[in-house]
């Protein structure tokens, strides 16, 4: 028990809680993309990473999509 709670009090120092979009596009072929989209947008994020299989096939990439592997390497 005393390691799950080091877990969750290790997340919540790394994580940022933010509202959910308040408009969603319909922009990629997932609806659950198109939130995700849409949340990182709100935010500024500079990318998003996503094991997700379309996601990266998606043209308009704003903000760029990469694969965990890809985001790996970046780092």
């Amino acid at each position: 028990m005393e390691d799950a709670t080091q877990f969750v009090d290790n997340i919540a120092t790394l994580v940022d809680l933010v509202d959910d979009p308040v408009q969603i596009r319909a922009e990629t072929r997932g609806q659950d993309d198109d939130y995700l989209v849409a949340l990182a947008r709100g935010h500024n994020v500079d990318v998003i990473v996503s094991g997700d299989n379309d996601l990266p096939e998606w043209t308009a990439q704003d903000p760029p999509v990469l694969t965990p592997a890809q985001f790996e390497r970046r780092v």
